[in-house]
């Protein structure tokens, strides 16, 4: 039998510092097709005044990633590292422990993908938000 390399797979650990815009969506990167999706967290920085929720998606899924959750809950909160935190495209089994919340086998987009971040709607203040995303991706051929 025959074995082919088909592709290289390379961990990628990203950071990005948000600013609120209303509840416009943010996109933060596009991956190319095939990157798999290990991990996200929210901390937020600077609390939003009023009352809105902060979710972080992938593709057309707006919380894939990060459901609904407070975007004025004090400075030093972290969305992310419990498992009612985590978006639908986790799939994380019901017996997950809280800590960090790593996807078993992570979630594979096929195609490219944007990781994106909204607020439900325009707080008083904007807030300011800290958002790590960790997985893997192909390498550049």
């Amino acid at each position: 039998m025959a074995v082919t390399k088909v592709s290289a797979m390379y961990p990628f650990a990203e950071q990005f510092l948000v600013t609120s815009e209303a509840d416009t969506s943010i996109t933060l990167v596009t991956h190319n097709a095939d990157v798999i999706i290990c991990g996200c967290q929210v901390e937020i920085v600077t609390a939003a005044t009023g009352s809105a929720n902060l979710s972080v998606g992938a593709g057309a899924d707006a919380d894939g990633l990060i459901a609904a959750s407070d975007a004025t809950a004090v400075a030093g909160t972290i969305y992310g590292d419990a498992v009612g935190d985590l978006g639908d495209d986790w799939k994380v089994a019901t017996g997950a422990s809280s800590g960090y919340c790593i996807m078993p086998g992570g979630a594979k987009y096929v195609a490219n993908t944007a990781i994106t971040f909204v607020l439900s709607a325009a707080p008083t203040t904007e807030g300011v938000y800290a958002i790590n995303v960790w997985g893997f991706c192909m390498a550049a051929e």
